[in-house]
């Protein structure tokens, strides 16, 4: 009988131990180790018209790492690529619309358009 009762609280110890184990392997993981990456966004850009060349600000966020702008669908070159902001010059053969960018974590697009002068 004693036998009996010394395997019962052993393997309900076992089960414990198991137990919280498999708890902590199944936690939700720390920010530190999350992989999920947030789109860009553009906030606001300036100035909100200009020719053919003029350099345009665009401000936002998780702009890094662009891959392309493009005005109204023409490509732009970028002229300085960080987080929070982007430098374009208004392409060649871009007509008035909306901005596009589009960086590894996604794309974005301004909500209004810059108008071509």
């Amino acid at each position: 009988m004693i036998g009996g009762k010394l395997l019962r609280r052993l393997a309900l110890a076992a089960l414990v131990t198991l137990a919280i184990g498999a708890s902590a392997c199944s936690s939700t993981p720390t920010s530190a180790t999350s992989t999920t990456a947030s789109p860009p966004a553009a906030n606001r850009f300036e100035p909100a018209s200009g020719p053919v060349g003029t350099t345009v600000t665009i401000k936002g966020t998780n702009l890094a790492g662009a891959t392309k702008v493009a005005f109204n669908g023409v490509a732009a070159t970028i002229t300085k690529d960080k987080a929070r902001e982007i430098k374009v010059k208004v392409p060649v053969s871009a007509t008035t619309g909306k901005i596009e960018i589009v960086t590894p974590k996604g794309q974005a697009q301004t909500a209004t358009a810059f108008t071509v002068t």
